[in-house]
């Protein structure tokens, strides 16, 4: 684990932002220019996934959207393959919808934001496959005004290619139960966009309910009511 203070390439490590089963985000400065950036330090180091981290930043870091996270740079790190992107200061959208309730107006604003990002990056060939709220980071204008981005297109592709247990920790292999789609939970590797539109619908289900449409107290609970369609009809959650 990086500590602020550290020397990475051409940067200096301020601190830590996050972590998970795709590996660490930090915010660093350029040491030249002074410059803020994210860099992600991914939880891979075999030469098949630092080849295929690669192709998927290059290929991110000419989507140029302004509701998707640039990556600009990738080098390695201790062997493993680091991403330099976009810092977001505002929170993700969990986070957000954790201390906020969303008025209508406010949802369908962010939600075409949403919309927009990924279908440009379907149309690059990026299907994302982990597109949940944690992944929708918001960018708060100096007005007040909330732009979101989706990041990490790609990663999750990137991150199953070997197996072992760095393939099947949380949000990688599998996604994220609650907004997988049914056919991410059979075959995961074969899903295309149209598994990215199932989780973007969990994503306008929450945002304009307030609450996750597939609910459960352990992961089989959850993937039977994904299987089945179960979930509370929105007018039950949200009468007006």
């Amino acid at each position: 684990m990086l500590r602020p203070g550290d020397k990475v390439d051409r940067f200096l490590v301020e601190q830590l932002l996050g972590e998970g089963g795709v590996g660490r985000v930090y915010r660093v400065r350029h040491r030249t220019l002074g410059t803020v950036h994210a860099l992600k330090i991914l939880a891979i180091d075999t030469r098949r996934a630092r080849a295929r981290a690669v192709r998927e930043a290059q290929v991110q870091a000419v989507l140029g959207h302004p509701n998707v996270v640039t990556v600009s740079d990738t080098f390695e790190v201790d062997g493993r393959p680091c991403l330099l992107m976009d810092l977001v200061e505002g929170p993700a959208l969990d986070r957000w919808l954790a201390q906020t309730a969303a008025r209508m107006r406010e949802a369908v604003a962010l939600f075409r934001g949403v919309l927009a990002g990924t279908e440009y990056a379907h149309g690059k060939g990026l299907v994302h496959r982990d597109l949940k709220p944690a992944n929708i980071l918001l960018d708060i204008d100096s007005d007040g005004s909330v732009v979101p981005k989706v990041t990490d297109f790609g990663l999750v592709k990137v991150l199953d290619l070997d197996g072992g247990a760095a393939a099947t920790r949380t949000g990688m292999v599998l996604g994220t139960p609650a907004y997988g789609s049914p056919e991410q939970l059979l075959d995961p590797r074969s899903v295309d966009a149209r598994s990215d539109l199932f989780s973007l619908g969990c994503v306008l289900y929450e945002l304009c309910c307030g609450q996750r449409a597939f609910r459960g107290t352990s992961i089989p609970v959850i993937y039977a009511a994904v299987s089945e369609g179960l979930y509370p009809p929105p007018k039950d959650v949200v009468p007006d």
